[in-house]
This record gives structure tokens, C-alpha cells and sequence, in this order.
């Protein structure tokens, strides 16, 4: 199962549940669109608009494949859990944020961490990638720290 996780933040993603309902589509595997604010009804793939902390936790265990917006608790959960991500800024001129997301996107997939999308019509070749790839791995506290130093450093 390929898990979508679009935050919980008040801004619509839309490019993203798109993409991704478009991939469910084209590619005939089961995707969960955890759909946040965006007002959108996917039409291939199974959705919610929130899930309780404990719900999230339990489908990016079950997820083989996370998609998630380039936001910092959505991809700290993630990496702690050891899953392979693709990650996709949000962008602030799409009214999709107000901050960058797209600076700790590259940090992390400079280290080995992730895959990034910037464009959204790389998603699906973004997705097959992934599964071939082998990231690199660390425990959930140097993952943490990693983060709080790069959004410190970036205030």
C-alpha cells in the first residue's frame, strides 16, 4: 500500500492528492490519501480527511511506500519508522504553505534519506525509483536532531 500523507496544516494540497489519485489509477495499486485540509474527492484511491495520531502511525507501518508533504512531523514519523519516502515541498507561491518546504526536502535527500519530488509530474517515476532504492537508515533520535539542527539553522 502506497500511504499519501498531505498534513494537517490549513493549506490545500492539491497537486499532490491529484497526482496521486491519478497514480492509484494508472498503476492499479491500492493508495490511501490522507487528505488534511484539501478539499478534494479522490476517485481511485481510499481516503480520509484526518486520522487520529495512533490511525497515521498505523498505516505508515502497514504502508509499504509513503508519499508525504515536505513537512517536518510528517517525515520525522516516517523516517523513524524506517519506511522508504518520497517527500514533495509544498510550495508558498501555490498558496500551498506559508514557508519553503523544498530546503529540508534536499538536506534530506542529499543525505540519503528520502527521495524529493519538485515536480509533480515526476511523481510516479519518483514512486517506482523508490522502491529500488536502499536509504540510508538511523535511529529515530539522530533523525530528530538532524531536523531541529536544520530548521534552527533555518529560522
Amino acid at each position: 500500500m502506497i500511504l499519501v500523507l498531505l498534513g494537517t496544516n490549513p493549506y490545500n494540497f492539491y497537486r499532490l492528492a491529484i497526482a496521486a489519485d491519478e497514480y492509484a489509477a494508472e498503476s492499479g495499486e491500492e493508495v490511501f490519501i490522507q487528505l488534511g485540509y484539501t478539499k478534494y474527492s479522490p476517485l481511485n484511491s481510499k481516503f480520509k480527511d484526518f486520522l487520529s495520531k495512533q490511525e497515521i502511525m498505523n498505516k505508515i507501518i502497514e504502508a509499504d511506500i509513503i508519499v508525504t508533504q515536505g513537512g517536518f512531523g510528517s517525515i520525522a514519523d516516517c523516517l523513524r519508522a524506517g519506511k522508504k519516502v518520497v517527500a514533495v515541498p509544498r510550495k508558498p507561491e501555490l498558496k500551498e504553505s506559508p514557508d519553503r518546504q523544498e530546503e529540508l526536502v534536499r538536506e534530506l535527500e542529499k543525505l540519503g534519506r528520502l527521495m524529493g519530488v519538485y515536480d509533480i509530474n515526476e511523481l510516479p517515476e519518483a514512486i517506482k525509483k523508490t522502491k529500488k532504492t536502499l536509504f540510508k537508515r538511523g535511529d529515530g533520535h539522530r533523525i530528530s536532531n538532524l531536523l531541529n539542527k536544520f530548521i534552527a539553522a533555518n529560522k
